[in-house]
């Protein structure tokens, strides 16, 4: 398989029964059961398979729902510094214009105007750090020119000329999360029955099975205050390759045929199955030696955060991984006497 962007390593799975492997079958012959996968995990116990955050059984793979993986980000990702420092209302509650004397000032300073909203700000981080206070003027008694009303917007430790550094926004958050986060929109990991290397007959299904099934995921941390998501959702899509195949929409696992349940062809044509029924041989005069199919993930993304007005969406690239199918005619043992 070919695949684009990150390469997946996909353990085969054969199938040796005789309603999907081309060529005749000893008699009696069984469907061999496709490999078992690793046994459910205790919960708090590590996963074997995981990937994104999202694989472990209690995680909720293939389910409905968005998985929640909390996302702690390396020390000095973050750059700060882009809100650019806050800022005052530019009208009161009653649309008259605030007053002067807004912005920041000391914290002696702002005692002295006896207003709320600022708590013992502890022992300095240095000796001569200063504690600051931002503060914006609201006005109930304009008529009279009395009765002002001050509320600190933002508070912190700076130096006896300069207040505090502006923080770090949400979109300077954002972009060490979404770098985080697009290192785990990984390409599919197909597994086809027949297998890849086995002859497909004509009119036979191939099942897709999708062995690291990435489910719709929210990604969240939170950072100098600001909490910040992102949410994934992915659409898994199966494209046989064959000319005039309709495209099929698969679950974030797809589907594994089932040799103890119903015949082949009623499995394919079970809802929302990832299966397809080839019905063009390869090889032969103006065909390839095999249909080239893939299947894809596009990722729907956006983010949101829990600072006013900053959210938003994302791009990305799809996921895709490409598969080689081989299609045989359906070979007929004749095993009557000739006249």
């Amino acid at each position: 398989m070919n695949h684009h962007r990150t390469t997946a390593t996909v353990g085969a799975l054969l199938l040796a029964g005789t309603a999907l492997l081309a060529g005749p079958t000893p008699a009696g012959a069984t469907p061999a059961t496709p490999a078992a996968s690793s046994a459910p995990t205790a919960p708090g116990a590590p996963c074997p398979n995981q990937v994104n955050g999202a694989q472990c059984p209690e995680a909720g793979a293939g389910r409905g729902g968005r998985v929640v993986v909390t996302v702690e980000l390396p020390a000095g990702s973050v750059q700060g510094g882009g809100g650019g420092g806050p800022t005052c209302p530019s009208a009161d509650e009653e649309g008259r214009e605030p007053g002067e004397g807004e912005g920041w000032m000391t914290y002696d300073e702002w005692r002295e105007l006896n207003a709320p909203g600022v708590y013992d700000p502890g022992p300095p981080p240095s000796d001569d750090a200063v504690y600051w206070v931002f503060a914006c003027l609201m006005r109930s008694g304009f008529e009279m020119g009395v009765d002002f009303d001050w509320w600190a917007v933002e508070q912190g430790w700076g130096t006896p000329d300069e207040p505090p550094e502006a923080g770090p926004t949400a979109t300077d958050i954002l972009e060490p999360l979404w770098a985080h986060v697009q290192g785990l929109l990984l390409p599919p990991a197909p597994v086809l029955q027949p297998d890849e290397d086995v002859r497909s007959n004509l009119k036979i299904p191939t099942f897709v099975a999708i062995t690291n099934p990435q489910p719709a995921t929210e990604y969240r941390t939170t950072y100098a205050g600001i909490t910040v998501w992102i949410t994934v959702d992915p659409t898994v899509t199966l494209h046989p390759g064959e000319p005039g195949a309709a495209a099929v929409a698969c679950d974030d696992d797809g589907t594994t045929y089932d040799p103890a349940g119903t015949p082949p062809r009623d499995q394919a044509a079970a809802d929302g199955a990832c299966a397809h029924t080839y019905e063009r041989r390869t090889g032969v005069r103006g065909r390839p030696a095999a249909w080239t199919g893939d299947v894809t993930i596009t990722w729907d993304v956006a983010w949101g955060s829990s600072e006013p007005g900053q959210s938003g969406t994302l791009t990305a690239d799809p996921s895709v991984t490409t598969f080689q199918r081989i299609v045989d005619e359906t070979q007929v043992v004749n095993t009557g006497s000739e006249d």
